[in-house]
């Protein structure tokens, strides 16, 4: 696993340059951090790891809400890691994706995602409501002035993926019902 070093506060200052910073922006900025912090705490089986510098894709299906946030992390970062960032129209074109975020869904991709999603080794995550209750890995949920991270344990076993003791301990963990 690699070491980041992202903080909150780096993106904050980041932010707090602009006059025009609201509440959904450090929001958003906030779950910037989490996604690209996931890549410290979740274990590809095929990722290699060596002495070079560690890639990783990122792809984004549907609306994006991060802005200028993940663009910032990785022109920051860029010595620790080669980050893409992949915007996707088709949730079958994923996979070179390390982490999938779904920023929306339809009924036909709840339909897909339950029925006909079959790429192992790729960490979903979103913040739509209900996303790791049956369809995805991990959900972002806004809990008064938190941010609650929710994994659906048994999605994570089937996908193959590894995720650290560290992460676990401050997540929900849901099993899904069969």
């Amino acid at each position: 696993m690699y070491k980041i070093g992202m903080t909150l506060g780096m993106l904050f200052s980041m932010l707090n340059t602009s006059s025009t910073v609201t509440a959904y922006d450090r929001e958003q900025s906030v779950k910037a951090v989490y996604i690209y912090n996931f890549f410290n705490y979740v274990t590809w089986p095929n990722r290699q790891n060596s002495d070079h510098k560690p890639s990783a894709v990122l792809c984004i299906y549907g609306r994006d809400p991060f802005g200028d946030a993940l663009i910032y992390i990785k022109e920051k970062m860029t010595d620790q890691l080669e980050l893409q960032i992949k915007h996707i129209d088709e949730l079958d074109a994923i996979p070179s994706c390390h982490i999938l975020f779904v920023g929306s869904l339809t009924e036909k991709d709840t339909t897909h995602f339950g029925e006909n999603f079959n790429h192992p080794e790729v960490l979903t995550v979103s913040d739509v409501p209900g996303f790791a209750d049956e369809i995805g890995i991990i959900e972002l949920k806004k809990n008064d002035r938190q941010l609650k991270l929710i994994i659906n344990a048994q999605r994570l076993e089937d996908s193959g993926l590894k995720v650290s003791s560290k992460l676990m301990k401050i997540a929900t963990i849901r099993q899904r019902v069969k």
